[in-house]
């Protein structure tokens, strides 16, 4: 089974040089992971041309490339360059021959309360509409995930379903461990949104007091742990998700700073289960 891995930056593992990617590379082609989910700001800080080297050296591949941008904002001035910006990202994706294109709308200080979803909403809708017809015209896909705060107008299962039933076009990568913090049940939100499911990210959680940690919506933090050690039963979801026709392209979301032997049993855990 073909499957990425997604480092929130693009940075050695764990106990190895500082920025050697052949490295990590190489140990995370041994667990038969075949590509990456990037940011389009952590490709420029790692340099396009020495990335794209190391990835060809290794026979791996850029699956996933997003780009965060204020698709959400009310000015719009704000609003029209976000479209442009998630554009414009498109050129990057054909020099490293992906074709998935995610979009991330951010801050969540653009959405002032509650009462302002409703109109974030729309802003978000028409936004992809527009850098769909862009990237349609290049055989690029663009997809968004469910996120982790819930004044964001696609962070709940409700969300999702308003948005791929407004834009039939747009893909949709079930995010785990983001419902999670938004306090939803993977389990009940997979069974509503199993038939637009394109990608997974996977990633589980186990709590911490440490103030770096994850944010969850009920005020407690959480970090990242390999799938079968943390708090919510991943290998009884996987087995649910291994019933979808073998539609879903896996994504393990963990940090660097995790152990490879974790990263190492998060693959197994997929190959076993979701194959």
């Amino acid at each position: 089974m073909r499957k990425s891995i997604f480092f929130c930056e693009i940075q050695h593992l764990n106990g190895m040089p500082e920025g050697d990617f052949d490295g990590t590379f190489a140990a995370l082609k041994s667990l038969g992971i075949d590509g990456f989910q990037f940011s389009d700001r952590d490709i420029a800080k790692a340099g396009e041309e020495r990335l794209s080297a190391a990835l060809q050296r290794h026979d791996m591949h850029a699956d996933i490339i997003h780009t965060v941008i204020p698709l959400l904002s009310a000015d719009e001035a704000t609003f029209r360059a976000a479209c442009q910006k998630g554009k414009d990202t498109i050129a990057l994706l054909k020099r490293f021959s992906c074709r998935r294109l995610m979009i991330v709308a951010l801050p969540v200080s653009d959405v002032a309360g509650e009462c302002d979803r409703e109109r974030a909403m729309s802003r978000m809708i028409e936004g992809l509409a527009e850098i769909i017809r862009a990237a349609e015209a290049e055989d690029i896909d663009v997809y968004i995930e469910n996120f982790s705060k819930p004044l964001l107008p696609y962070s709940s299962v409700e969300d999702i379903e308003r948005i791929t039933d407004a834009l039939p076009k747009v893909k949709y990568t079930f995010d785990v461990g983001n419902f999670i913090c938004v306090g939803q049940d993977p389990f009940a939100a997979y069974a509503r949104l199993r038939s637009r499911v394109s990608l997974l990210h996977l990633k589980n959680f186990t709590p911490t007091a440490d103030e770096c940690g994850i944010l969850c919506a009920d005020g407690h933090r959480v970090e990242g742990v390999a799938f079968d050690l943390g708090e919510f039963d991943m290998p009884a979801f996987l087995r649910t998700c291994s019933t979808n026709g073998g539609t879903v392209h896996p994504v393990i979301e963990h940090n660097a700073n995790i152990p490879l032997a974790d990263i190492a049993r998060s693959a197994a855990l997929v190959d076993r289960l979701l194959s």
